[in-house]
C-alpha cells in the first residue's frame, strides 16, 4: 500500500514574515540566555586581567587552568560541596518521608472522598 505525499502548505506573505520575525526573536531570546553563561565558563578559563581589562569577549585570550587550580586547593570548597551533597540527599529523603505516605493513602480516605460518594460507579461506566 503506497502511503501519500504530505501535502504542504502554502504560506502567505504575512505568514512567512511572521515566521522570521519568531524565528528572529527565538534566536535573540536563545543568544540572550547562552552567551553569559558561554561568557562565565571562558572567563573561569582566562586570566583575570584580561577579563577584567575587556579583552575576553567570545574566546580566551590565553587558556589557563590557575584559577581552578588555586580553587581546589582551598579547603572551603570542600566544605561546600560536602554541604551541598548533604542538602540534596536529607532533603529528598525527607520530602519522600513526608510524600510517600499521602500517595499510599487509599483514595476513600482523603479530600475526594466526598466526590467519590456523590458520584458512585455503575456497572455501565466500566469497561
Amino acid at each position: 500500500m503506497a502511503t501519500k505525499p504530505a501535502m504542504k502548505v502554502k504560506l502567505s506573505r504575512g505568514d512567512r514574515a511572521f515566521q522570521v520575525g519568531v524565528y528572529l526573536l527565538a534566536g535573540v531570546m536563545i543568544l540572550t540566555i547562552l552567551y553569559p553563561l558561554w561568557f562565565i565558563l571562558i572567563a573561569s578559563f582566562s586570566d583575570p586581567r584580561d577579563v577584567a581589562n575587556g579583552a575576553v569577549l567570545f574566546w580566551p585570550k590565553e587558556w589557563t587552568l590557575r584559577g581552578y587550580t588555586l580553587l581546589f586547593h582551598q579547603r572551603t570548597i570542600w566544605h561546600s560541596y560536602l554541604n551541598t551533597i548533604l542538602y540534596t540527599v536529607f532533603g529528598t529523603l525527607f520530602a519522600l518521608i513526608i510524600n510517600i505516605p499521602r500517595r499510599l493513602r487509599p483514595v476513600t480516605q482523603g479530600p475526594l472522598r466526598e466526590k467519590i460518594a456523590r458520584h458512585p460507579v455503575r456497572h455501565s461506566d466500566v469497561r
